[in-house]
């Protein structure tokens, strides 16, 4: 290791070159051999770990490459990523038209296929099933807005919204115990209070049949509220489910998932009895559940870098794990293909899986590490939806051009959990926690 003085020279030349100044630089040179195993034991030289950026060096023109990612994306400007690999080459400097990519997208590729969009020479083509191919997006301000409705009890905390097939809103008032209920053509709220006190309403679902069903997370039931009379029904679950977490509807039946506990259930209205399995990974966390096109249900093991994927007949769950090992997802999203999409809390990045290649992708949150992001949703027109918890801004992200524009929420200090489609009328519901209100963005 060099000399501090080394190193802050260093730093300042990449600043110098196109870094921003909070960045720290680090090298990595080697892979004489090319050898294809996990970071952090390549083989060959292996150069001064400065910080956090990785590039080789020396590397002829950052400036340069900088400038020709931003013409090929057709960005005036480009915001540097917290992590950054270059890729090295055997022998001599990385030439600007043979670098993978620089910028926050990064590919985990299990298979031989090569990341989409990039040009790999033969110094790459070895590299790809071990290296994230980087990317980058480009950020932009929204037209779209987002409307808020001030919920009129005192105090209130929606933590969850979901919208009917007639349009109306429901979430649930964690801080009351209520259930509310939004009508957007009049804008007026009713809210239901839950039949145990302090029941601390976390999740909550519309079934086909209308019926609301909510996760009472202090007090191990759920609940159902008849929407044309306002009656709620609670069921008890089995002791050890004792935080019930985020409900879904599948086939009648209702899932959930138990965070602390580590569990997930299922519950059978027709018999009222319940089944729930452990996470095999201790402290997993099991948060958000969503349904796939192919019947399956996916989890967020939020206190791991995994995913959980359901067999949703026989209950059976398996781990998929993430290439980052400090990724902590915690809302996801499936779309039509099956491709699965969460948010990284924890790295503040948007990933996305594959199950039927093996594939990950990550970009960099346009807010940065520390954005952590939430709630997640895929809007009718494909695109990917979500929230920045510590910025107060949403995340409009297009899959096909991978570039992303920002909507902030009007009143500061809102946290979106949860959010949820209504593709009828193609909105967005947004809960508004923090700031006792309920969102919308109207979709264009």
């Amino acid at each position: 290791m060099k000399s501090g003085s080394t190193l802050d020279a260093r730093t300042r030349r990449a600043e110098r070159e196109g870094f921003e100044p909070s960045i720290r630089v680090s090298t990595y040179a080697g892979l004489a051999n090319r050898c294809l195993q996990p970071l952090g034991h390549l083989s060959g030289r292996v150069s001064e770990v400065i910080g956090q950026v990785r590039l080789r060096q020396p590397v002829a023109s950052l400036t340069g490459v900088w400038k020709l990612l931003a013409k090929q994306l057709q960005c005036r400007s480009l915001r540097l990523p917290a992590s950054v690999l270059w890729l090295p080459v055997t022998g001599q400097d990385p030439d600007p038209e043979r670098v993978l990519a620089v910028c926050p997208v990064r590919v985990h590729r299990f298979g031989n296929a090569p990341p989409e969009g990039s040009t790999v020479t033969s110094y790459t083509r070895s590299l790809t099933t071990l290296l994230p191919a980087l990317g980058l997006i480009c950020v932009a301000a929204s037209p779209l807005a987002v409307v808020e409705y001030q919920i009129p009890r005192e105090r209130a905390f929606p933590h969850d919204p979901a919208v009917g097939k007639d349009g109306i809103v429901w979430y649930t008032d964690q801080q009351n115990s209520f259930i509310g209920r939004l009508d957007p053509a009049s804008g007026k709220i009713t809210d239901y209070a839950t039949p145990t006190p302090g029941s601390g309403p976390h999740g909550i679902v519309v079934a086909p049949d209308g019926s609301v069903w909510y996760t009472a997370q202090r007090v191990t039931k759920l609940g159902r509220l008849d929407p044309k009379t306002g009656a709620i029904e609670e069921y008890s679950l089995p002791a050890a489910a004792r935080d019930p977490h985020t409900p879904l509807v599948r086939k009648g039946m209702i899932w959930f998932t138990v965070q602390q506990s580590n569990m997930y259930g299922r519950f059978d209205p027709r018999t009222r009895e319940a089944k729930v399995w452990t996470v095999p990974t201790n402290r997993a966390l099991p948060y958000g559940m969503v349904n796939a096109p192919d019947g399956s249900i996916w989890v967020a093991l939020f206190g791991t870098n995994k995913l959980g994927h359901i067999d949703g007949e026989t209950g059976e769950l398996r781990e998929i794990t993430l290439p980052a090992a400090g990724a902590r997802p915690r809302r996801l999203a499936v779309d039509e293909t099956g491709m699965v999409w969460y948010s990284d809390f924890a790295r503040g990045y948007l990933g996305s899986y594959n199950p039927k290649t093996g594939a990950f992708k990550e970009w960099l949150s346009p807010g940065g590490t520390t954005s952590a992001p939430y709630g997640i949703a895929i809007a009718p027109d494909g695109r990917i939806f979500y929230d920045e918890a510590r910025s107060g801004t949403i995340i409009a992200f297009d899959r096909k051009t991978q570039k992303a524009e920002t909507i902030k929420i009007p009143t500061p200090g809102s946290i979106v959990r949860n959010m949820s489609v209504d593709s009828t009328r193609n909105r967005l519901w947004l809960a508004l926690s923090g700031i006792s209100r309920i969102g919308k963005i109207e979709l264009k």
